[in-house]
This record gives C-alpha cells, sequence and structure tokens, in this order.
C-alpha cells in the first residue's frame, strides 16, 4: 500500500492523488483519475495520508499500519456507518486497536478513518502487502 503522494484536503471531499507540485500549490486527481484539477496552496491545506498516525497508549502507530489491521479483520468485524452512535464507532476503535489512546483519539478521527478506509479500500489502495521496491540502480 503506497499512501506517499494520497492527500486530504481541506474544504474538499474525499481523497486525491498529487499528480504534480508547483510553489503556489498542487496538480491533484481523484483516486479514480476522472478529474484533474489545481488547488492552491493558499486556499486549502493538504495532509499527505503517509505521514497521519495514531496516538496508541506507549507510541504512535502509522496510518497503514492501521488500514491493514482494518482490511484483515473486515470479515469479522466490519465498519460501522460513520453517522453511528459514538459507542459503536469507539467499540469498532477498540477492536481494530486495543491499544489506542482513548483521550487523544476523538470520535471524529475515528469517523475520518472509517471515510479514508472506505475510499481507499474503493479504489483498491488497501492492501496488505507493500510493492516491491524498485530494484537499485547497478553501479558500473
Amino acid at each position: 500500500m503506497n499512501l506517499e503522494k494520497i492527500v486530504g484536503i481541506t474544504g474538499q471531499p474525499g481523497l486525491f492523488r498529487v499528480v504534480s507540485s508547483r510553489t503556489n500549490g498542487v496538480v491533484v486527481t481523484d483516486l479514480d483519475g476522472s478529474n484533474t484539477r489545481f488547488m492552491a496552496a493558499k486556499g486549502h491545506q493538504m495532509l499527505l495520508l503517509d505521514v497521519v498516525a495514531i496516538y496508541t497508549d506507549t507510541d504512535t502507530l502509522p496510518l497503514k499500519d492501521i488500514l491493514r489491521r482494518m482490511l484483515v479483520q473486515i470479515e469479522s468485524t466490519p465498519p460501522p456507518p460513520v453517522k453511528s452512535a459514538d459507542a459503536d464507532l469507539r467499540a469498532y476503535m477498540t477492536a481494530i486497536m486495543p491499544e489506542h489512546d482513548r483521550d487523544r483519539v476523538h470520535i471524529s478521527d475515528i469517523k475520518k478513518l472509517i471515510k479514508w478506509f472506505g475510499i481507499l479500500n474503493a479504489n483498491n489502495i488497501v492492501t496488505l502487502t507493500d510493492p516491491e521496491p524498485e530494484a537499485a540502480a547497478e553501479e558500473v
């Protein structure tokens, strides 16, 4: 699973893939590649999913690892709807990640996690393994 070029943008629903960057913003496309547009850095904040982590009782856990846990447990513990009761959302998070810090991981974070998982899973971005790293160039 490669989240390096996947971003969330304030004021815009969904997730986007970064196509290129400029000094005053970025060019992004929908995850399905259907729509490409420019997002000005002045008007929007962008969050790279590759740097997102969830607080645990001892440290943090990268988003990539949490998404894998969600994928592994999707049959036995499917994600609840985002509009579920707070207690149901917290119970789901505890089932997926029992070590999450209940004081610093808010219900809004859990809702965002479930939304992101749905989008990424629908676009076949969530996988159990990382793609093979590119072969290093041989030195001559």
